[in-house]
């Protein structure tokens, strides 16, 4: 009985807290929106003696995820990107190539993807019929590098 008295009590001045509170509120868009709360705070607070250690709310709607998963779906996202760079790439020096009068054949990119995720040319092989030294410098001055092996395959 004691305990009963003692919740109705607690009742009571919370809801004269949460009341004054909202008397004391601006008259604003933010009104009902703190209004809302104070219900919540309300109805928790009525709520939450009827549950032994309290009132918790357990948020493990989402099992934890597959790390495996996770890890094979990045490699593939990775793989994709160095895929695509490497046929934007190939596409790109065949143009160039063709625009400086250079016949092409193929070009072939060998790159790959280190730990950060940056794409590393390792190698560039054209096949083509013209002038190595040529096919060489329109390379290097369309990416801006001399550190990338270029090798020339004569048909």
């Amino acid at each position: 009985m004691e305990l009963i008295k003692e919740i109705i009590k607690a009742f009571c001045v919370i809801g004269i807290i949460l009341s004054i509170t909202e008397y004391l509120l601006p008259n604003n868009d933010y009104k009902k929106c703190v209004k809302f709360i104070i219900g919540l705070i309300f109805i928790i607070s009525v709520v939450s003696p009827f549950f032994e250690d309290g009132l918790s709310l357990n948020l493990n709607i989402v099992d934890s995820p597959d790390l495996s998963k996770i890890e094979s779906l990045e490699q593939e996202v990775t793989d994709a990107l160095v895929e695509d760079y490497k046929e934007s790439l190939e596409s790109s020096i065949t143009q160039t190539l063709k625009e400086n009068g250079i016949d092409v054949l193929s070009v072939d990119i060998k790159a790959i993807s280190d730990e950060y995720n940056n794409i590393e040319i390792e190698k560039i092989v054209v096949s083509s019929d013209d002038s190595e030294k040529e096919i060489q410098n329109v390379i290097k001055d369309l990416l801006e590098t001399e550190d990338i092996e270029i090798e020339i395959k004569k048909n």
